[in-house]
C-alpha cells in the first residue's frame, strides 16, 4: 500500500511563500547591489571626494520628493492584491493594480515638472547652493522612473511573481552603471553621473511597469474565466479604487513623508549647512555600504507583508508567524552588524581605496545604527500593514522623526557637535520607534517576541565580533587586504554557525522550520540546508551528551 503524502497546511504554503519571495527578492536586491556597488565606487573614485559630494547633494532633494508620489498607493496594492488573490477574486486585484498604476503616473509627473520649475529655489534654501540648479533639475528626471520602479516589489510580491521583480531589480542597477560610467568616461562629470542615475531609473521602471502588464496582469485573465467578472477600465471604478487605496495608505504616507523627514536625503541637506562637500563625499561612500541593510529590509518587507495580508485573509494566527519571522531575521541581520563594523577599514580601503580612509569612522557609527532591524524592526512595519493596522504604522513613523529630529537640534544646534552629532543621532533614531512598535504589536496585535533567544543571537555576534578584532591585531602589517578579508570573513563565520547551536539559539524545532520554508528554492535551498545540516548534527550531539549525563 502506497504512503498518502502529507499536503501543506495553508499556513504552511504561506511561509514557503514568503520565504520563497524574500530569497528572490533579496537575491535579486544583493545581485543588483553588487552592481549598484560597482557603479557607486566608480563613480566615486572617478569624481573624488568633493565632486562625489556635490553629486550627492543634488540627489538628495529629488530622492526626497519621489516619496510624495501616489499618496500612499504603493502601500495599498500590496495589501489589495495579496488580499483579494487569496480569497480567489483576481479581477478585483488585477483592477485595482491597474488604477494604481495609472494614479502613480499621474502624481509622479506632475511632481517631476514641479520638481524641475523650482529647482533654483530648492538648492538656494535647501542645499546652501544656488550653483547646484542645473544638477537638481537634470536629477529630477529620477522622481518619475523611481517612482515607478519603486512600485514594482510590491505589486510583483503581491501577485507571486517575486522573480520578475528580482529581474528589474538587476536591469535598473546594470543601466546604472553603464550608462553612469559610460558617461563619465566620456568627461561630462558630474552632470554624466546624474544622467546616468537618472534615466537609469525611468527606463528600468517605464520597462518594469510594462512587463508586470504582459507577463502578470495580462495572464492573469484566464483565472477570471473560472468565476470572477472580467476586468474592464472604467473611470468610476478608477476613482472608487484610488479612493479606497489612497483611504487606506494615506496613514503609511503621512507617517513616510514625516519619516523621511530624518532619513538621508534630509540628512544631507543638514550636512549642506554643517560640512563641506568633501565630508558630505566621505560620509556618502560610508551610508553606500550601509544599504547592504537596507537592501535586504526592503526585500523582506514586502514578501512578510504579502504573507501576513493573505493570513489576515484566512483569519490564521498571525502571532506565532511574527515570533518566528522576528527570530530568523536576527538570525541574519544581526551577525551581519557586527561583521560590517569590525571590517569597515578592509573595505573601505579595498573598496573606494586611501582617498575615502577617512569614511571608515562615518561606516562603523551609521552601521550600528541598524542593530534596531535586528532586533525586530525589519518584520515590524509589514506584519502592523500586513494586519490592516496602517494607522499604527504612521504613529511609529512620527516617533522615528521625532527621535531623530529632537536629537539633531540638541546634538548638533545646542551642544554644537557638527558631524559627529548628525552620526550620534542616526545611532539613536531607530531605537525608539522599535521599542514602541515592539510593544504595540504585542498590546494590540498579538505579536510575540522571544527576546531570550533575540539576546543570545547578540552575545553570540558581539563574540564573533572581537574574535576577529583580536584576530586583526596579530595580522602582520602589510598583509593583503583582500586576503584578510577572507580569513575575517571565515572565521566569523565559523564561530557564529558553531556556536549558536551550542548556547541554545537554534533548535532542532528551528532548524525544521527553515527546512519547510526554505523547501524547493532552487539554488538557494542546497546552500541553506548544507548549513542547517551542520546545525542539525551539532544540536543532536548536544541534546545526545545531555541525556548520557543524566
Amino acid at each position: 500500500m502506497k504512503s498518502l503524502a502529507v499536503l501543506p497546511s495553508r499556513e504552511e504554503k504561506i511561509a514557503r511563500q514568503s520565504f520563497k519571495s524574500s530569497a528572490i527578492i533579496t537575491a535579486g536586491n544583493l545581485i543588483s547591489k553588487v552592481f549598484l556597488l560597482i557603479a557607486s565606487l566608480v563613480v566615486a573614485r572617478l569624481l573624488g571626494p568633493s565632486a562625489y559630494g556635490i553629486y550627492s547633494l543634488a540627489l538628495a532633494l529629488p530622492l526626497f520628493l519621489q516619496v510624495l508620489v501616489g499618496f500612499g498607493t504603493r502601500t495599498a496594492i500590496n495589501r489589495f492584491s495579496a488580499f483579494h488573490i487569496s480569497r480567489g477574486d483576481f479581477a478585483t486585484a488585477q483592477r485595482m493594480t491597474i488604477n494604481s498604476v495609472l494614479f502613480l503616473a499621474l502624481t509622479s509627473l506632475g511632481l517631476t515638472a514641479l520638481s524641475v520649475a523650482l529647482a533654483g529655489a530648492m538648492s538656494s534654501v535647501f542645499l546652501n547652493r544656488p550653483e547646484l540648479t542645473l544638477y537638481v533639475q537634470i536629477a529630477s528626471i529620477l522622481i518619475l522612473g523611481q517612482a515607478f520602479f519603486n512600485y514594482l516589489t510590491p505589486a510583483f510580491v503581491g501577485w507571486g511573481a517575486p522573480i520578475q521583480d528580482a529581474i528589474w531589480t538587476i536591469v535598473q542597477a546594470i543601466l546604472k552603471l553603464g550608462i553612469s560610467v559610460g558617461l563619465l568616461l566620456l568627461g561630462l562629470g558630474v552632470f554624466g553621473a546624474l544622467w546616468g542615475y537618472a534615466l537609469a531609473s525611468l527606463l528600468a521602471g517605464v520597462f518594469g511597469v510594462l512587463a508586470l502588464y504582459i507577463t502578470t496582469l495580462k495572464k492573469s485573465s484566464h483565472h477570471n474565466e473560472l468565476g470572477s467578472p472580467r476586468f474592464r477600465w472604467s473611470f468610476t471604478d478608477f476613482v472608487s479604487d484610488v479612493k479606497q487605496m489612497v483611504q487606506f495608505g494615506m496613514p503609511v504616507y503621512v507617517g513616510t513623508i514625516i519619516l523621511n523627514l530624518s532619513q538621508q536625503p534630509v540628512l544631507t541637506v543638514i550636512l549642506a549647512y554643517i560640512a563641506s562637500t568633501t565630508i558630505i563625499g566621505y560620509y556618502s561612500a560610508a551610508s553606500n555600504l550601509t544599504q547592504t541593510f537596507a537592501t535586504v529590509s526592503a526585500a523582506l518587507t514586502p514578501a512578510f507583508f504579502a504573507a501576513f495580508a493573505s493570513l489576515d485573509g484566512i483569519k490564521s494566527d498571525k502571532g506565532t508567524a511574527f515570533k518566528y519571522a522576528v527570530k530568523y531575521v536576527s538570525y541574519f541581520m544581526m551577525p551581519l552588524v557586527m561583521f560590517l563594523v569590525v571590517t569597515s577599514s578592509l573595505l573601505v580601503g579595498i573598496l573606494y581605496g586611501h582617498a575615502y580612509i577617512r569614511s571608515t569612522y562615518f561606516l562603523e557609527l551609521l552601521t550600528l545604527a541598524y542593530l534596531p532591524y535586528a532586533f525586530g524592526y525589519t518584520v515590524l512595519i509589514p506584519f502592523i500593514n500586513g494586519s490592516g493596522k496602517t494607522t499604527l504604522n504612521m504613529l511609529i513613523d512620527i516617533i522615528e522623526a521625532l527621535a531623530t529630529i529632537i536629537p539633531a537640534l540638541v546634538l548638533i544646534l545646542l551642544l554644537k557637535l557638527g558631524v559627529n552629532g548628525l552620526l550620534y543621532t542616526v545611532m539613536i533614531s531607530n531605537v525608539a520607534p522599535t521599542v514602541f512598535g515592539m510593544y504595540s504589536a504585542r498590546k494590540y496585535l498579538g505579536g510575540r517576541v522571544d527576546y531570550v533567544n533575540l539576546l543570545k543571537t547578540f552575545a553570540v555576534s558581539v563574540f564573533c565580533f572581537f574574535s576577529v578584532y583580536g584576530l586583526s591585531l596579530l595580522i602582520p602589517a602589510g598583509f593583503s587586504q583582500i586576503g584578510e578579508l577572507i580569513i575575517d570573513s571565515l572565521v566569523f563565520l565559523g564561530l557564529y554557525l558553531t556556536l549558536m547551536p551550542l548556547i541554545g539559539a537554534v533548535k532542532l524545532e528551528d532548524i525544521s522550520r527553515l527546512r519547510v520554508s526554505t523547501h524547493g528554492i532552487k539554488g538557494l535551498s542546497g546552500f541553506l540546508h548544507l548549513i542547517l545540516d551542520y546545525e542539525s548534527l551539532l544540536v543532536r550531539r548536544i541534546n545526545r551528551g545531555s541525556s548520557e549525563s543524566y
